[in-house]
């Protein structure tokens, strides 16, 4: 039970549904004219219930962020460099705090809460280099959507030279709350240090979108084990209460074994402290904010080399719509055309028979979902 209470308290921050919303959820929902296009919130409240599946619901052209999700996974890898220098680090428990790290730089805030981005359609990737000018260094990064229903997808990016990796394998779920949305990852991220044949697991923490207070943030837990040794990590997200206190606070404690050995506190998006377990001799640990100006960039790959389920391709006809300014209602019709396409080729399949395979990524021993030439 107590369990139970704490994730709740985690989550539920005390926020209620503004009036002029409740009444909204008192009316039934209708069709709306195109060029009177209601707002996000009010879409979600009049067509889902609270903790219905956010996955399933259609959006207008208004509120469509034109990026298919896949493209976050490439933007989180931003910050590889981070691990490239485990290989230097002889020790485990140094390379443990580098992979927190870099595990802390993959989280990602969106700005705009008014769009919700597409919903990749199965089988679709989406290749990005990612270059670090100042290091002459490049990491290629890949992802594919392996299932639509329930929506699965894994990404990579890899230094094939160094032996590192980074991967995430998610499945995800999106649900309405009330007055919050809850992506949840059930899934984890891998980094692979091969110099040291270690393999970090990273569970993630919940994301919730504040609807009413316009931010989102990062609650519930995190842990990070090694394969081949007893250092953990485990890291708490704290929500930010109604009336007082600072966003994206964490306190994170380093295991070996059953033995604290080191406290970490602060902003995880900022300044960061650590400290030996029971004694006080704070020093900094990690400021993410410093390195916004070192972090790598997205190039895109050329275009022969792109694979045709790029999702570049996927959703050409939307993609060039909202590049000519379209209104939302062609940006809508465009993205029905491709989602009406996926049901076509969805029933083919289930005449024939046949079952969807991914092209690039399969399970390894553990269930794991890494690249077809890693195994």
């Amino acid at each position: 039970m107590a369990k139970s209470a704490s994730k709740k308290y985690q989550e539920d921050v005390g926020e209620s549904i503004p009036e002029e919303f409740k009444k909204q959820m008192e009316t039934p929902a209708a069709t709306t004219d195109v060029e009177d296009e209601p707002s996000l919130v009010s879409t979600l409240i009049k067509n889902i219930k609270i903790g219905g599946d956010m996955n399933t619901m259609n959006i207008s052209g208004a509120h469509i962020q034109a990026k298919s999700s896949l493209v976050f996974y490439p933007e989180a890898f931003l910050h590889f460099d981070l691990l490239t220098v485990c290989n230097d680090m002889e020790s485990a428990q140094d390379r443990m705090l580098q992979v927190f790290k870099f595990a802390l730089s993959t989280g990602y805030l969106p700005d705009d809460l008014t769009k919700k981005p597409l919903n990749p359609v199965l089988g679709e990737t989406c290749q990005y280099d990612i270059k670090f000018p100042e290091k002459n260094y490049v990491v290629e990064s890949i992802s594919e959507q392996l299932s639509h229903h329930p929506p699965i997808c894994s990404s990579t990016a890899f230094d094939k030279k160094a032996g590192i990796s980074a991967t995430f394998y998610a499945p995800m779920r999106l649900n309405f709350m009330g007055t919050y949305v809850k992506l949840t990852i059930d899934g984890n991220m891998e980094v692979r240090l091969d110099k040291f044949n270690e393999v970090y697991t990273v569970t993630q923490p919940i994301l919730a979108v504040r609807i009413f207070r316009g931010f989102c943030e990062y609650i519930g837990d995190s842990i990070i084990t090694c394969s081949n040794s007893k250092y953990r990590t485990k890291c708490t997200f704290h929500a930010k209460p109604m009336f007082y206190g600072q966003y994206n606070l964490i306190d994170a404690t380093v295991y070996n074994g059953k033995e604290k050995l080191q406290k970490i506190k602060g902003s995880w998006d900022k300044e960061l402290s650590i400290t030996t377990y029971k004694k006080e001799d704070s020093k900094p640990f990690f400021n993410l904010e410093s390195l916004k100006g070192a972090k790598g960039v997205m190039e895109d790959v050329a275009p022969e080399k792109l694979l045709p389920t790029d999702w570049t391709f996927a959703w050409k006809g939307l993609l060039d719509a909202v590049k000519t300014n379209q209104p939302s209602r062609v940006l809508s019709r465009e993205k029905s055309k491709v989602e009406e396409h996926q049901r076509k080729l969805a029933a083919e399949r289930k005449a024939k028979g046949e079952i969807h395979t991914p092209a690039l990524f399969a399970q390894d021993k553990n269930g794991s979902w890494v690249l077809k030439e890693t195994l």
